[in-house]
Order: structure tokens, then sequence, then C-alpha cells
């Protein structure tokens, strides 16, 4: 019913946030450019880039998991955070 209030339909409303979401991705040359440049840069700083395996699933957000994976795999003592996500769960 809210819906109808506003004056679009469910699948008006869809249609319009997925035409919002696709307008604001940035084309796959400037994606590609930026990764190029974060690798460069993590080379000059002594570091590199790791694809750590997916072991943890413990948090809820699917992301957040990938970071804690990240931690672990390079023996992080540590995160700092202020996701709720993360700062939600017990150490």
């Amino acid at each position: 019913m809210s819906e109808l209030l506003h004056g679009c339909s469910p699948g008006a409303r869809q249609s319009r946030d997925e035409t919002r979401r696709s307008a604001r991705r940035p084309p796959d040359e400037e994606v590609d450019e930026y990764l190029q440049v974060l690798a460069e840069l993590a080379e000059a700083s002594g570091c590199g880039i790791t694809d750590p395996p997916q072991t943890v699933g413990d948090c809820p957000d699917w992301e957040d998991n990938r970071i804690l994976d990240l931690a672990a795999a390079v023996g992080a003592f540590l995160v700092v955070s202020a996701d709720t996500d993360l700062t939600n769960m017990s150490p």
C-alpha cells in the first residue's frame, strides 16, 4: 500500500533503484587503472597483494568476513574498524 502512495509500483521502484546503482559504477577501464595503481603502491612500499583463502564465516556481513580472512592469513593481532558488524563480534 505504501508503494502506491509514493506513486510507483514495487517493480518500478526496483527498476529505478537498479538504474541508480548502475549509473554510479565507474567504467571497467577506470577500475583496472585504479587496481594497477594500488598494486604499484603495494610493491613500492615493500608490501604485496594476497588473495587469502575464505575460511571465516563468523560475521553476518560477507564482505567483513573477507577482512577477517585477510587478518587470519597475515597473522594480524588486531583489526581496527568502526564497522558495527565487526565491532559487535565478541573477541
